[in-house]
């Protein structure tokens, strides 16, 4: 699995699959309760996903350059979106109830960007970004940490308008591949 999250009943865990499909599974039994398909097969795995709050709506991102919105209760998808070539490295739901999510088109690449996305309808605002985006975080207090392939781990609170993410505050670490707010810390794997 690329990537997996727990259901906000504790009781199932989604995960996503190089062959582009998403799994949700009953965490007591082990037995598969939904297969979502919708990013293709192999080479387009699904990289990425997280779940609403309340659990209604799971999203999911892949290196086929969609992002899907899946109604949870009828495993049917809601909306589909893309921002042009490239793969979705993460997402996740943003303390005001929407999405973000983070556009590769290549590693140090030409155009990579931080999308903010409506859940119900798949809208997307496009912020460009000067370097890849591989992870994103958010803590209880809103504040946002984000890292890929540059030298830094940036925090801080987002701004308005072209500079929403253009925080000052910074941590020396590269490569980073996945960060978690956890117990009042900042976590990160390289």
């Amino acid at each position: 699995a690329y990537d997996c999250v727990f259901l906000p009943d504790g009781k199932h865990v989604a995960a996503t699959f190089h062959g582009g499909h998403v799994e949700v599974y009953d965490v007591a039994t082990g037995e598969r309760t939904l297969e979502l398909e919708g990013h293709g097969g192999v080479p387009h795995g699904t990289r990425c996903v997280a779940v609403s709050p309340d659990g209604t709506l799971l999203v999911t991102g892949g290196q086929d350059a969609k992002l899907i919105g899946w109604d949870l209760a009828t495993g049917t998808e809601r909306w589909s979106f893309s921002s042009g070539p490239g793969c979705y490295q993460d997402v996740v739901f943003r303390p005001d109830g929407r999405v973000l999510a983070s556009h590769v088109t290549s590693s140090g690449g030409d155009k990579n960007t931080l999308e903010i996305l409506d859940p119900q309808t798949g809208e997307a605002e496009v912020f460009d970004m000067k370097f890849s985006v591989w992870s994103l975080a958010y803590a209880e207090d809103g504040t946002l940490a984000y890292a890929g392939d540059s030298k830094w781990i940036w925090v801080g609170q987002e701004g308005e308008g072209a500079k929403r993410f253009a925080f000052t505050r910074k941590l020396a670490q590269t490569q980073v591949t996945r960060l978690e707010f956890q117990g009042g810390g900042l976590y990160a794997t390289t």
